[in-house]
This record gives structure tokens, C-alpha cells and sequence, in this order.
């Protein structure tokens, strides 16, 4: 399944990456690049990271940083007429 469409990168990818060490978001994006680019991948990451029994500490920051106020990638301007 892929995790990361803006960098093609799959879940065995991720869960390679995890087993190698990568403990937290900074460490996965660091080897895979996960997280890097629209940040829509970051649920699915978080969930692998917590079925792969990573402290929930390790997890909570980029959980929270999910329910953070969703805003638009560019503001709409009205045009005068």
C-alpha cells in the first residue's frame, strides 16, 4: 500500500525503516521521506509507529500535530471588477 504518494513511498518501506531504528516522524522522514511534502501521510505513519510498539511519547507530537487547525495551501484574493 503506498504511505507517501507525494515521495511513492509504501508501508514496507515505512515498516523497513522502523525496524532499522527509526523510532519517531523525524527519523522515518529522515530515511524515507515520508511527511515531507503535503503531510497527509502522517496518520498512517503514527499508526505504523504505534503498531510497531514505539512509546506513545514518540508518537504524540506528530498525533497532535494532525487535530492542528487545518489551513488552506493559498489564500483566495477577490479581483476587482
Amino acid at each position: 500500500m503506498i504511505v507517501c504518494v507525494c515521495n511513492g513511498v509504501n508501508d514496507r518501506q515505512v515498516k523497513a525503516a522502523i525496524r532499522n531504528g527509526a523510532t519517531n516522524m523525524e527519523a522515518l522522514s529522515a530515511t524515507t521521506g515520508v511527511a515531507s511534502g503535503c503531510g497527509c501521510c502522517r496518520e498512517t505513519c503514527a499508526e505504523l509507529l504505534s503498531e510497531a510498539g514505539c512509546a506513545s511519547s514518540c508518537v504524540s507530537m506528530f498525533q497532535s500535530a494532525l487535530h492542528m487547525e487545518q489551513r488552506p495551501v493559498f489564500n483566495l484574493m477577490p479581483v476587482a471588477a
